[in-house]
């Protein structure tokens, strides 16, 4: 406003996914929507929240819990700006990459086991097909969609209280939602150590919490919709599928385990 912005005026997006989010969401309020264009210039940025059109602001301790739909008219990615990210920025990307290997793409996972520590063009694409699939199928979130939230549930919550980037954070929570998943004999157990192997392989800080201390905290989590939370969990990679469970079952769920 101070610049005298109009109506119909464009905004680019440059930077990280902070920068995206703030200017999408921006986009989308200022005259009831201006356009704008995605220029992500990080590793989570250009893999995963420049597509998709969901933006999000953390606000009263809770993540994302203001955000719009808007839509990039177009995103512009140029994988030479991740030489200039430094090592915990590299991280913050890696662990939504993965996911998007473990959700709908193995042989995404099998490049990563097998590749050097190099992110290439290919390995960026091959990330972005799985959420642009995903998203083209349910642009609103209201079922398919929240397959992309596989690790976040539980990652949500030691992001904001353990000091990780959002990235790292999704590593621990995978890991978390595929423990939960062998527990009630629905995830493939071998899951979890491949998973753990591809993690550290790409310095992933892993932190082996324990799921049943923080799930009575996941009744605050945006999925939960009418008094049940939905946990993202896969039977096997590329198998993804929603678990719901009742406030109730979570409050009392150390109890019953």
């Amino acid at each position: 406003l101070d610049l005298e912005i109009k109506r119909g005026e464009l905004l680019i997006a440059l930077g990280g996914g902070v920068i995206g989010d703030l200017t999408g969401f921006v986009a989308s309020s200022i005259y009831r929507g201006n356009p704008y264009i995605q220029i992500p210039t990080s590793l989570l940025a250009q893999m995963d929240s420049s597509i998709g059109g969901k933006t999000g602001i953390d606000f009263y301790g809770r993540k994302n819990i203001i955000g719009a739909f808007k839509q990039p008219l177009k995103v512009i990615i140029d994988p030479n700006a991740l030489e200039t990210l430094p090592k915990v920025e590299f991280n913050n990307g890696m662990g939504e990459l993965i996911k998007h290997g473990c959700i709908g793409n193995r042989k995404l996972l099998d490049m990563l086991l097998n590749s050097d520590v190099k992110i290439t063009e290919e390995i960026i694409y091959e990330s972005l097909c799985v959420k642009k699939n995903i998203v083209e199928i349910d642009p609103f979130d209201l079922k398919e969609r929240m397959f992309l939230n596989f690790g976040h549930t539980f990652g949500h919550i030691v992001e904001l209280d353990g000091h990780l980037r959002h990235g790292e954070a999704v590593a621990n929570g995978m890991l978390m939602a595929i423990q939960m998943g062998i527990d009630l004999g629905l995830t493939n157990p071998s899951c979890y150590d491949t998973l753990k192997k591809i993690l550290l392989k790409y310095d992933l800080p892993i932190k082996n919490y324990d799921y049943k201390e923080i799930i009575k905290n996941t009744v605050y989590d945006k999925k939960n919709i009418a008094g049940e939370v939905s946990f993202i969990l896969i039977s096997d990679f590329g198998a993804v599928f929603a678990k719901k469970i009742s406030e109730s079952e979570l409050l009392n769920y150390e109890c019953k385990n």
